[in-house]
């Protein structure tokens, strides 16, 4: 059923003189209104649902009716909560050094096939290989490595088991991960994403049918290399260190030293000012440091960290990533 149809029959469910209409609908594949990569057993269910209320003989009935366009709707609108999710690692590496990036797995249940691209940008990342295959029946010869689609970012994988049962991975696990060298320069980022080219994304379970796949989104940060200039501000015997790691993406760690046992606040400010977090408490003489989480923050974006103690201010840059 194409889109104009389905639109049609849509306008023929709101329109009471048509409504009779419906009577025939079930003689459609309705099936066709999910066969999509997004197609799940929830949807599929609502789908039969209708279609044993159009059977019926009485559509003319009021409250079927209204049972029929609600179910229509449920139809139209239910999450696809049974996808399949592959999500690449977010990371932050080196200028020259390597990059590796996990392929992590969700509602991996009693899948016999599956196949996916991954892409990035050539410029900052240099395929190299794939290593820690989890998956049973995963291998290197079911990488796609062609020159040419390497060489625009590109990769696809296409596996196939034949265990009668399917496969099962616990969620989070990883299913197999692509090793890069980082070509780029410091700052640099790209995306490394789930796509359909050069194919396209899709699994399938024990029953043969499509199973829908939630293509999800990485990152590879090239941080600023850290030189001895860099480590610390200054002033007297107080010092503020570079936060650890910085960018970050998940956490970092803010170090300072004091020359004697007192109060210190760590302030946390976005780009105009506006104070986000503060952390203040005695601290001892000597090495301190509090951990900063994500969370701990509105939004990614740079940072200033300002740390303030008997009257001496030393501030330092932050970048959080998503």
């Amino acid at each position: 059923m194409n889109k104009t149809n389905r639109r049609e029959l849509d306008n023929n469910i709101m329109n009471a003189e048509t409504l009779p209409l419906l009577c025939a609908y079930h003689d459609f594949n309705l099936a066709d209104f999910y066969n999509t990569p997004n197609q799940n057993k929830t949807a599929y269910t609502c789908i039969k649902a209708l279609n044993h209320l159009l059977i019926i003989n009485s559509c003319m009935n009021p409250i079927r009716r209204i049972l029929t366009l609600l179910i229509f709707i449920l139809v139209a609108i239910v999450p696809i909560s049974a996808q399949l999710s592959l999500l690449p690692d977010t990371s932050i590496t080196d200028v020259g050094g390597k990059a590796e990036v996990n392929i992590r797995v969700k509602n991996f249940k009693n899948l016999t096939g599956m196949q996916f691209s991954l892409n990035w940008n050539p410029a900052i990342l240099k395929y190299d290989t794939v290593t820690n295959f989890n998956l049973p029946g995963l291998s290197a010869d079911m990488i796609g490595a062609d020159p040419d689609t390497l060489a625009a970012g590109k990769i696809g994988l296409l596996w196939t088991s034949f265990q009668p049962l399917g496969n099962m991975m616990s969620d989070g696990s990883t299913m197999l991960t692509f090793v890069f060298d980082v070509i780029g320069k410091k700052g640099e980022s790209t995306l490394v994403q789930i796509g359909d080219s050069p194919v396209f994304s899709e699994a399938y379970d024990t029953t043969g049918a499509d199973v829908g796949v939630n293509k999800g989104i990485g990152k590879v940060s090239i941080k600023f290399p850290v030189n001895n200039v860099e480590l610390y501000s200054t002033d007297g015997a107080y010092k503020l260190f570079n936060p650890d790691p910085n960018p970050f993406v998940n956490n970092t760690k803010i170090s300072w030293e004091m020359p004697e046992t007192g109060t210190a606040a760590i302030i946390i400010s976005d780009l105009t000012g506006k104070q986000v977090f503060q952390h203040k408490s005695i601290f001892t003489k000597g090495k301190n440091f509090i951990t900063l989480d994500r969370n701990n923050l509105p939004a990614p974006g740079n940072y200033v960290i300002t740390m303030k103690s008997n009257n001496t201010t030393l501030s330092r840059k932050l970048i959080f990533i998503k």
